[in-house]
């Protein structure tokens, strides 16, 4: 299939079966405040390099034990996602309602990875950035071993539940395509788990539901028009400081 090259990042077009306008409804369970998703992916992103100047001021009860109800709280987790995550927040449409789900096996098909300012996304999927495409042998060898490292490590602590953290995902609706949000690496290896084991796994995750989302950088599938701008958009940023 046809490349085209966006930014540092080259693309190709998905698969037939990821090209999908509509998938089979996910089951949308408990609703989700953003201020819990603040918590959730500043938790998750909490041991990146980039915020060890600010361990020492920070209350650690902030994310171990949270108060919704305190908005100084809220305000404080907000402040710090911001400081390496602000460019991705921005993109988030406002009338995006936030869900728990569980993600399992058979949503690999449907979910896009976000294409990195490194590109691994791009190179580990054979320059689909599909979740699928990037659990064959062939793309897996392109990839350095740094992002190997990462990935293996991630899936032998898999068999820990109490190091299991939610992932964190965008939809237009139940019936569209995911495309992560947070948990790119998480992700890569909890499908690889899920493909070997004979064992039915779900994982907990939230997802990010709107209308609006196919407005959004975010939210990007090689299927779509918008692809080019999303790519364009990560690889010129500077700003990722961990995985």
């Amino acid at each position: 299939m046809s490349k085209r090259a966006c930014g540092k990042i080259s693309l190709a077009a998905g698969s037939l079966n990821t090209m999908k306008e509509k998938w089979p409804a996910k089951k949308l369970k408990d609703k989700k405040t953003f201020e819990e998703v603040v918590h959730v992916w500043l938790r998750n992103e909490w041991h990146y390099p980039c915020y060890n100047k600010f361990r020492k001021s920070v209350p650690l009860n902030i994310l171990s034990n949270p108060n919704f109800f305190d908005e100084l709280e809220n305000k404080m987790r907000f402040d710090l996602l911001y400081k390496n995550r602000g460019h991705m927040l921005k993109q988030i449409p406002n009338n995006t309602k936030w869900y728990s789900i569980e993600y399992s096996k058979n949503d690999i098909d449907r979910t896009s990875l976000i294409p990195m300012r490194k590109g691994w996304t791009s190179k580990i999927s054979g320059g689909s950035c599909w979740l699928r495409d990037s659990l064959n042998k062939k793309s897996w060898e392109v990839v350095n071993k740094k992002c190997k490292d990462i990935i293996h490590n991630i899936y032998r602590s898999l068999k820990n539940k109490r190091r299991q953290t939610e992932l964190i995902l965008l939809a237009e609706n139940n019936r569209s395509f995911f495309s992560v949000l947070e948990g790119n690496h998480r992700l890569v290896a909890i499908a690889r788990k899920m493909i070997k084991s004979k064992k039915t796994i779900k994982i907990k995750a939230i997802i990010g539901i709107s209308p609006k989302m196919k407005k959004s950088p975010l939210y990007r599938s090689t299927a779509k028009p918008g692809l080019a701008a999303g790519a364009r958009y990560f690889a010129g940023r500077s700003s990722f400081c961990g995985r």
